[in-house]
């Protein structure tokens, strides 16, 4: 089965850590926060469009609620201003992808007219090609489809939601290959 927004959701309403909340409210605080973080390696830089924020913020929460540490640049490094990207915000999110022991790509509908994805994409396989995974975030109705990367996306494996775990799945015969946690930990 695939992650789809309704599967994100539920997790968002079965969790208490969102009762009461206003994720999207929370989202544009931590961009407006000014802090920097640094951490010595995350599991995952996760690479998305700024345009699936509310998505993307709970999906951070779930892979960090799997005890995994994850990189999201406007969480992590809210300094960052999107407005007037720079060379020293490319030269940040080259030292944090070095940082991190995988690539996560967040697709989505909204992840096409990204610009940085393909970039961060580029970089990450250029360094680490063999800790890529695609995460297609869909539709509940076509999450058990299986998922048929667009272009150069269907060279790296793809995430769908086990019984108990995340599994990488091999985009060409769709098969499970191996559980997530194995993927970033190996």
């Amino acid at each position: 089965m695939r992650v789809t927004f309704e599967h994100l959701n539920k997790f968002k309403t079965s969790n208490r850590i969102f009762e009461g909340r206003n994720i999207s409210l929370e989202a544009k605080k931590i961009l407006n926060e000014q802090k920097y973080r640094v951490e010595k390696e995350y599991d995952i830089f996760l690479s998305h469009s700024f345009g699936d924020a509310e998505t993307i913020y709970i999906l951070y929460t779930y892979l960090k609620s799997l005890g995994w540490s994850v990189y999201v640049d406007w969480i992590e490094d809210t300094q960052l201003d999107r407005q007037n990207v720079t060379r020293s915000t490319a030269e940040l999110l080259r030292i944090q992808m070095k940082r991190s022991k995988t690539l996560i790509y967040a697709s989505s509908s909204a992840s096409k007219d990204s610009k940085w994805m393909p970039w961060e994409l580029g970089f990450f396989d250029g360094y680490k090609p063999k800790k890529i995974a695609i995460l297609p975030i869909t539709s509940d109705s076509n999450k058990y489809e299986n998922y048929i990367g667009v272009e150069y996306l269907s060279l790296y494996p793809y995430i769908e939601v086990g019984t108990s775990t995340l599994w990488l799945k091999d985009p060409e015969n769709h098969n499970y290959i191996r559980e997530l946690d194995n993927f970033i930990n190996k």
